[in-house]
C-alpha cells in the first residue's frame, strides 16, 4: 500500500512545541515582565508628577512609544532563535536523513517548521497584549485600541524577521554560521555603504562619511527602529484628542517582504541536498557568492586597517582639496585584504588549505576593484559635479563656522546651487591657512537627501560669505518668523563692552524689546547694516580690549507650538550691534540704566 504524503505533520509541530518549549517560554516571560509592567510603570508616573487624569489616548500613545521598540528588538532576536531551533534538523547528517524518511514532502517539513516557529511568537506575543488589556482594564483603563495596535505591529514585524532568519536559515549547513549571516543580512547595505563612503572621503571631493545613505532601507532593524520612520503622536485640539501612527505602510511592506523571503527558502529548500549538512555553504550556486562577498568585506574593512597602519592613511584634514591623498596606496591595501578574504572563504567552504588553484577568480575581484577605484579618484560617476537641479529640491541647508540657513524657496535654493558650483569648480585651498567645513544638503522632492561637505578657505569662503549676507538670507538668518510683540517677547538680555572695562549689562522689558525689534533692528537689517556673517580664515582675538562701545543683544520671543494645542515655544536671535547699526546702537545707549554706566559686572533689570 502506498504511503500518504502530506504539506502538514502534527508530530512535527507537537515535537517543535514540546522540544523547545524554554526558548518559547523564555519570550512569553520576558514579554510579560516587560509589556504590562511598562504601562502599570507609565500610569504611576503620571499620577506621581502631578498629572491626575491622563487620558487613555495619552497613555496608549506613551504605550506604544515607549513598547514599540522593546518589542521589536526582542522580535529580532526571538526570530533568529526560533529558527536555529525548528530548523536544527538541516544541520546534522543524522537528523536530515531521518525527516528525509518519514512520509511527508519537503514542503510538508519546511512548512510545519516554519509554522510551528511563528505561531509560537505570534501567540507570546498574543498572551502579552490580552494580559495587558486585562491589566489595564482592572486599573481602569482602556487602552485597548492601542495594545491592539502594537499587537499587530508585531505579528507584522515577526513575519519579516522570522521570514529573514528562514531564508539564512537553508543558505548554510553550519547551525552556529545561521545567526551569523542573519546579523550580517540586518545590516550589510548600510553598513557597507558607511565603510565605502568612509573609505573614498579622502579621495573624492565633497563626500561625508555618514551622508547619503541611500541603502538605509534594505535593513529592516535599522530602518523599523528609528524614530523617523515609526512614531506615534497625540494632539489636543478645542478639547478634541487626535491620535497619528505614522509608518504603518513602512511596516506592511516589510512584513511582505518577510512572506517573500520565506517562500524564497521553501524553494530553495526544495532542491537542498541532504549532504550539504554541516557545510558553510549549502548552496553550490551561493559559493562564488561567499568568496567574492568575503573578499569584498574583507577589503573595505581589514583593508582600511592595512592603509592606516602601512600607510598612514586617513590623515587629511575634513575633505581638504589641497591635500588630497593618492589612491595607490588605498588600491593595493584593498587588495592584500581582498586577497585575504578571498581565500579564506575557500578554505570555509573546502575545509582545507589547497585552495590556490582559485586564483583565477581572485584577480577577476582585484580588476573589478582596480577599476572601481580608479574610475572613482577620476570621477567617472560624477559624483564631485553632481548639484541637483533647483525644481527638484524640496528644501536644501547650508551651515558653516556657526552660521545655518534653511530655506525652500527657489530663488534661495539656486543661489545656493550658485555658490555650490563655484565651490566645485574653485577646489584650490590656500595651504597656509586653515579650511573652513562647509556641509550642504539637499532633500529631493523624490525623497533622496544629497549631502555635500568641503574644507574651504579662499575664493570660495569669500562666496560663502556673499550668500550669507545676500539680503533676503541675511534677513531670514537674522528674523522671527512670526511678530514680535510686547506680549510675544520673553525677555531681551543686553552686554555692552565698551574702552577702560566700560561694561554694562541689562535687560529690556518686553515693551522694549518690541519696540526695538521692530523700529531698530529690522530697518538696521533691511539695510545691511546689522547681522552680517563674517567667515574668518583664522582665529580671532576675543579679548582684546574694543576702541568704541558695543553690544551684544539676545532676544527669546514665544511661538506658536505647530501643534495647534495652545502651547509655546521659545526662539532666540543674538545681535552684534555696533555703531555702524545706528538706530540699534543709539536705542541701546538711551537704554543703558545710569547705575550701570562704566560698572562692570553688574546685572540690574530695566
Amino acid at each position: 500500500m502506498r504511503s500518504k504524503t502530506s504539506l502538514f505533520n502534527g508530530s512535527i509541530f507537537r515535537s517543535n512545541f514540546s522540544r523547545f518549549w524554554p526558548l518559547w517560554a523564555a519570550y512569553l516571560v520576558l514579554l510579560l515582565i516587560i509589556v504590562p509592567t511598562s504601562f502599570t510603570s507609565s500610569l504611576r508616573d503620571e499620577l506621581y508628577n502631578g498629572y491626575l487624569s491622563p487620558t487613555n489616548m495619552e497613555i496608549g500613545v506613551e504605550f506604544l512609544q515607549v513598547m514599540h521598540p522593546v518589542g521589536l528588538i526582542l522580535t529580532a532576536v526571538f526570530s533568529v532563535f526560533a529558527a536555529m531551533a525548528v530548523y536544527s534538523f538541516m544541520y546534522s547528517p543524522r537528523t536530515t536523513g531521518l525527516v528525509a524518511s518519514l512520509p511527508v514532502k519537503r514542503e510538508g517539513v519546511f512548512l510545519t517548521s516554519w509554522l510551528s516557529g511563528y505561531l509560537c511568537l505570534a501567540a507570546a506575543q498574543a498572551i502579552t497584549a490580552f494580559v495587558t488589556i486585562l491589566i489595564a482594564a482592572v486599573l481602569g483603563r482602556n487602552v485597548t485600541v492601542y495594545v491592539l495596535l502594537w499587537l499587530a505591529m508585531q505579528l507584522l514585524e515577526t513575519l519579516c524577521f522570522y521570514g529573514l532568519a528562514s531564508l539564512c536559515a537553508v543558505l548554510t549547513g553550519t547551525l552556529l554560521i545561521l545567526p551569523a549571516i542573519y546579523a550580517i543580512f540586518n545590516f550589510l547595505f548600510p553598513v557597507a555603504q558607511l565603510l565605502v563612503h568612509m573609505i573614498l572621503e579622502p579621495f573624492v571631493r565633497g563626500m561625508s562619511g555618514a551622508s547619503d545613505l541611500s541603502l538605509m532601507f534594505l535593513s529592516p532593524f535599522i530602518t523599523l527602529i528609528r524614530g523617523g520612520k515609526i512614531g506615534f503622536s497625540y494632539t489636543l485640539e478645542n478639547g478634541v484628542e487626535t491620535f497619528a501612527a505614522n509608518g504603518m505602510p513602512t511596516v506592511i511592506y516589510y512584513a511582505i517582504a518577510g512572506v517573500v523571503m520565506s517562500v524564497g527558502a521553501l524553494l530553495i529548500y526544495r532542491r537542498r541536498r541532504m549532504e550539504t549538512a554541516a557545510d558553510i555553504v549549502a548552496i553550490n550556486a551561493l559559493k562564488p557568492v561567499f568568496r567574492y562577498c568575503m573578499a569584498f568585506g574583507f577589503a573595505i574593512t581589514l583593508g582600511i586597517v592595512i592603509y592606516r597602519l602601512v600607510f598612514g592613511g586617513f590623515t587629511t584634514p575634513y575633505n581638504d582639496a589641497a591635500v588630497k591623498e593618492s589612491i595607490l596606496p588605498l588600491i593595493v591595501s584593498m587588495l592584500v585584504a581582498g586577497f585575504i578574504g578571498y581565500f579564506v572563504a575557500e578554505m570555509m567552504i573546502r575545509k582545507s588549505f589547497k585552495v590556490f588553484d582559485k586564483w583565477p577568480g581572485y584577480v577577476a575581484f582585484a580588476v573589478v576593484i582596480i577599476a572601481l577605484l580608479l574610475a572613482v579618484d577620476a570621477d567617472l560617476f560624477g559624483y564631485e559635479r553632481f548639484v541637483p537641479e533647483t525644481e527638484k529640491v524640496e528644501n536644501a541647508t547650508v551651515s558653516i563656522q556657526g552660521y545655518s540657513v534653511s530655506t525652500e524657496d527657489p530663488g534661495q535654493i539656486d543661489a545656493l546651487r550658485s555658490l555650490h558650483s563655484v565651490v566645485i569648480e574653485d577646489d584650490t585651498v590656500i595651504p597656509d591657512q586653515p579650511t573652513s567645513n562647509l556641509l550642504i544638503q539637499y532633500n529631493l522632492r523624490s525623497g533622496r537627501t544629497v549631502t555635500r561637505a568641503y574644507g574651504i578657505n579662499g575664493n570660495a569662503l569669500k562666496s560663502t560669505e556673499d550668500f550669507l549676507n545676500r539680503g533676503d538670507i541675511l534677513l531670514a538668518r537674522n528674523t522671527f518668523e512670526h511678530p514680535v510683540t510686547p506680549e510675544t517677547a520673553f525677555y531681551s538680555s543686553v552686554d555692552g563692552y565698551g574702552p577702560y572695562d566700560s561694561n554694562v549689562y541689562f535687560d529690556l522689558t518686553p515693551s522694549q524689546t518690541a519696540e526695538f525689534y521692530n523700529t531698530c533692528v529690522l530697518p538696521d537689517l533691511n539695510e545691511g547694516k546689522l547681522g552680517r556673517a563674517v567667515l574668518y580664515t583664522v582665529p580671532q582675538p576675543t579679548e582684546a580690549a574694543p576702541e568704541t562701545m558695543y553690544f551684544n543683544v539676545n532676544i527669546v520671543a514665544m511661538e506658536e507650538n505647530d501643534d495647534g494645542n495652545g502651547t509655546v515655544w521659545k526662539d532666540g536671535r543674538n545681535y552684534f550691534i555696533t555703531p555702524e547699526a545706528e538706530r540699534s546702537f543709539a536705542f541701546l545707549q538711551r537704554s543703558v540704566p545710569a547705575a550701570t554706566t562704566e560698572v562692570q559686572g553688574e546685572n540690574p533689570v530695566g
